[in-house]
């Protein structure tokens, strides 16, 4: 995987960043990265800020995420195997934080979504929508 041109995971960062950047006033992203070796002394990290800095991983915006990114690619050695969970838990714990400060209301969005579940409704995106 080349630090220095876009991969496929990079294509996605920046596909699905270039649109959420958008509902977010202030572009600072936490982004961490997962299944590594650290520098200087080769310690597996599976949740790590991408920016190097554990205090103040945001990035700014899609483009920050991506040097970010980039960067970290440089200078830590992948390493697996992959283990999501300490980064889901970290990401969890930041919404948990931050959540009074959030400009959506999670409950007014997922709220008739998990109710609707109790109705076995399937909402489907695509050429039809099945009830």
């Amino acid at each position: 995987m080349s630090p220095y041109q876009m991969n496929a995971y990079a294509m996605a960062l920046k596909a699905v960043g270039e649109i959420i950047q958008d509902y977010d006033s202030d572009k600072l992203f936490p982004a961490y990265g997962f299944g590594a070796k650290m520098p200087p002394d080769g310690k597996i990290s599976h949740a790590f800020p991408l920016n190097g800095d554990s205090d103040h991983p945001n990035c700014v915006g899609i483009e920050g995420v991506l040097e970010a990114y980039f960067q970290s690619l440089r200078t830590v050695q992948l390493y697996g195997p992959t283990n999501f969970a300490p980064v889901i838990n970290k990401v969890a714990n930041i919404l948990l934080l931050h959540r009074l400060f959030l400009h959506l209301n999670l409950d007014t969005t997922f709220s008739p979504i998990w109710g609707a579940k109790i109705y076995s409704l399937s909402l489907n995106i695509g050429e039809e929508t099945a009830l």
